[in-house]
């Protein structure tokens, strides 16, 4: 490790310079580096201004085309897409600046999924579509995702079982909520209570100590 001749410090890692007077160090030869290098970071971080550079163009030339160029006056199809495309940004970047573990990063997108898709239905007159089949599909697909990753990655099972609790809320109260209302569930929603259930039990036989711990943990038992 070396030292700095005026701070009497030692400085570690592979630096040439005291951090605090910034002088050449002497001493042994460097040790390795105790950070990453960031070389890589910042040519991410050029790509990821790229795409957005082309994605917001896109969007721009889009709406240029719709509004100026279409006849339409009520419903302009560059509307839902503005919002999909702005709220995935935003789901992005709230990621990347905050840490997330990957079964609230499924679960939160799946909403944010199924709001979009049930907005665009309403704007394309599917609404029915996207409330009776498309949002169970995603449900399903989470539900899946998490039950899969909870095998792959120990420490997933740790912080999954909230999420999955909520999978079960998710595919539960739709259901009742449609049963209800018309006397039947669609056949969708009925597979997504299903799976919820399978999931779960599944979760809990094979993972049940993890949940059983992860359980006494959230309910500070």
């Amino acid at each position: 490790m070396r030292t700095c001749p005026y701070c009497k410090i030692k400085v570690g890692g592979t630096t040439e310079t005291c951090p605090l007077c910034q002088s050449p160090v002497i001493g042994d030869e460097a040790e390795e580096a105790y950070w990453p290098s960031f070389a890589k970071l910042k040519q991410m971080s050029l790509l990821a201004k790229i795409l957005l550079f082309l994605v917001l163009s896109n969007c721009v030339i889009c709406v240029a085309v719709d509004f100026l160029f279409t006849e339409s006056v009520h419903r302009h199809w560059s509307v839902p897409m503005l919002i999909w495309v702005f709220t995935w940004l935003l789901m992005i970047v709230h990621f990347v600046k905050s840490y997330k573990s990957a079964p609230k990063i499924l679960l939160q997108s799946m909403i944010v999924l199924s709001v979009l898709t049930v907005y665009t239905g309403w704007f394309g007159g599917f609404r029915k579509v996207a409330i009776d089949l498309l949002v169970p599909i995603y449900c399903c697909i989470t539900l899946i995702t998490n039950f899969v990753f909870s095998f792959i990655r120990a420490k997933f099972t740790e912080n999954a079982m909230v999420c999955m609790l909520c999978n079960v809320v998710i595919g539960v109260i739709p259901y009742v909520a449609l049963l209800l209302h018309r006397g039947n569930a669609p056949v969708a929603w009925t597979v997504s209570l299903i799976m919820s259930m399978i999931t779960f039990i599944g979760l809990v036989i094979f993972q049940g100590k993890k949940v059983f711990l992860e359980i006494q943990k959230r309910l500070h038992m």
